[in-house]
C-alpha cells in the first residue's frame, strides 16, 4: 500500500486539490481500463501489466518483461489478455489476476504490434488488429 511519503507506488494523487476533485498523475501509466464489474483497475506501468485498486495504488504486477502493454479485462474478470513483445515479435497473452497461468494466446511471425484487444459482446469471441510491417 503507498502512503504519501511513497509516491512511487501510487499512480493518482488528490492531495494537490483540496476539495480532492482533482486527479494528479504520479507516474507514466498508459492504457489503464477497469475491469467490468469497476472494482479493480489494470494498467502498463514501465511497460508492464499492473493492477490497481480505485485509488491508483500499484496492488500487484503481473509481468516483468518489460515489453508488455495494452491490458483487457476478460468478460468475467479473471483474466488480463495483454500484449507482450514491445518492438519485437508481437504475442498475445493473457494471465489470472492472481499472475499465475500466463498463455499465449497468439503469436505473430514478423515484427509488429498487437492493438484493440476487445471481446464480443456476448465474451465468446477475441478479436484484435495485428500490425506487422510491410517489406518491400
Amino acid at each position: 500500500k503507498s502512503t504519501e511519503s511513497d509516491p512511487a507506488f501510487s499512480l493518482f494523487s488528490k492531495k494537490n486539490a483540496p476539495d480532492g476533485s482533482v486527479w494528479n498523475l504520479n507516474s507514466s501509466p498508459h492504457e489503464i481500463t477497469a475491469s467490468e464489474k469497476k472494482d479493480i483497475l489494470a494498467g502498463t506501468v514501465n511497460q508492464n501489466i499492473v493492477l490497481l485498486d480505485l485509488e491508483g495504488n500499484i496492488t500487484k504486477t503481473l509481468t516483468t518483461s518489460g515489453k508488455a502493454y495494452a491490458p483487457v479485462f476478460s468478460p468475467d474478470d479473471s483474466e488480463i489478455y495483454y500484449t507482450d513483445g514491445l518492438g519485437d515479435i508481437p504475442i498475445l497473452k493473457k494471465i489470472s489476476k492472481d499472475g499465475t497461468g500466463e498463455k499465449v494466446i497468439f503469436k505473430g511471425n514478423k515484427t509488429g504490434a498487437i492493438s484493440n484487444i476487445t471481446f464480443s459482446p456476448d465474451g465468446k469471441t477475441l478479436a484484435f488488429t495485428l500490425i506487422t510491417q510491410i517489406t518491400p
